[in-house]
Order: C-alpha cells, then sequence, then structure tokens
C-alpha cells in the first residue's frame, strides 16, 4: 500500500505583487505572462494485490514435452482527490503466456492486457476532474529461435501481431461520449529478424 501527498497543476496571471512575492521584475506583469505552480491537493492511496502463477505442462506425452503457461494480473485501486495529478495509474493489468523449449528451438507467445490508463489532468478551461486517458489494449507479441548448431543460431520476432493502436481519450466528469476521443496512432506490426552466435 503507498499513501502520497499529491499536486496539481495550476497557472496565474503574471502580477506585479506576485512577481514580487517570487523575485521577478515586475516588467513580466504585462498581461501576456503565466506563472505555473504545483498545488496540494491532498494524500493519495493505492492499495492492490498482484497473482503469478507459472506451471511447466510436465504431465503431457512426448509430443507436449517443454511446454510451458504463465499468467500475471496485478489489481490496484486509488483512493483519494480525484483533482491530484496522479499520473500513469493503471487500474488493472493482465499478461499471460505459453512456450515451447526444445532442444533446437523454442517459441514463446506473450499476451499483454493494459488496463485504461490515466494520464496527466487536462488544465487551462477544462473542468476539474479532466485527464487524458490510454484506452485498454491487448497485444500479442511472438518470439522464436532456432539453433542451427550448437553455436548458431537465427531469431525472429514479432511485436503487436494483431496491429492493435494506441487510442487516447480526454475527458471529464460532463464529457459526452462523442467528444472523448482525442487521437489514435497506429504503428502496425514491428518484425525482426536476425542471427546470433557465439564463438
Amino acid at each position: 500500500m503507498l499513501s502520497q501527498i499529491c499536486g496539481q497543476s495550476a497557472a496565474l496571471a503574471a502580477t506585479a505583487p506576485l512577481l514580487e512575492q517570487f523575485g521577478i521584475d515586475s516588467s513580466y506583469a504585462d498581461g501576456t505572462y503565466l506563472i505555473n505552480y504545483l498545488q496540494n491537493v491532498g494524500a493519495v492511496r493505492v492499495s492492490g494485490v498482484e497473482f503469478n502463477y507459472r506451471q511447466p505442462l510436465k504431465f503431457l506425452p512426448s509430443w507436449g514435452r517443454g511446454l510451458s503457461l504463465r499468467y500475471n494480473i496485478t489489481q490496484l485501486h486509488l483512493q483519494g482527490s480525484m483533482l491530484s495529478d496522479f499520473s500513469s495509474f493503471i487500474r488493472r493489468s493482465m499478461n499471460w503466456g505459453v512456450s515451447l523449449d526444445r532442444p533446437r528451438y523454442n517459441v514463446r507467445l506473450n499476451w499483454n492486457l493494459r488496463g485504461r490508463q490515466r494520464q496527466a489532468a487536462i488544465a487551462g478551461g477544462a473542468e476539474p476532474g479532466t485527464f487524458a486517458y490510454t484506452n485498454p489494449r491487448l497485444t500479442l507479441d511472438a518470439e522464436g529461435e532456432y539453433r542451427i548448431t550448437r553455436a548458431i543460431g537465427i531469431f525472429a520476432g514479432v511485436r503487436n501481431v494483431t496491429g492493435r493502436p494506441f487510442v487516447v481519450e480526454r475527458y471529464g466528469p460532463n464529457t459526452p461520449a462523442y467528444a472523448r476521443r482525442y487521437q489514435r496512432d497506429d504503428y502496425g506490426v514491428a518484425i525482426s529478424v536476425g542471427l546470433k552466435g557465439s564463438f
């Protein structure tokens, strides 16, 4: 469990009295400058639980020799002021995978599910409690290696096999659903192939 005093970004017009308080030349008090600062908005507490499981499938017949499974889930709960600039918070994340290891080769499939991730607070005219969010995203990565000899092998990896995009939304308590979409990034599928060796 983690407790933390969090802050929120705020801005004030650069008036002469305010500039004097900070020891800044009053020539900046012409109405075009802002003073940005952080203000405390209260304590935030993060609590949660993590579960991890790994299982080699040794009970399978010879065709399944070398198979193993893994699964991990992390669930977090955030308590405190919703005005807190507690960025990069993810309530739930999961990953699981299956691997096959044989003397000459290995293959691994890894799935990763990241829940909705809250990013920085949106200031400057937005209603209180407005944040940027990265939408939930399930990705699949695959990798494998084949040993040609004891010292030389080839490998291949494919990231984001299903080509899932990054989608960012910006919204507050009263933002309608149709106005939340802010950004979509399509990075496609990343493929790497190479030769490795030890001498």
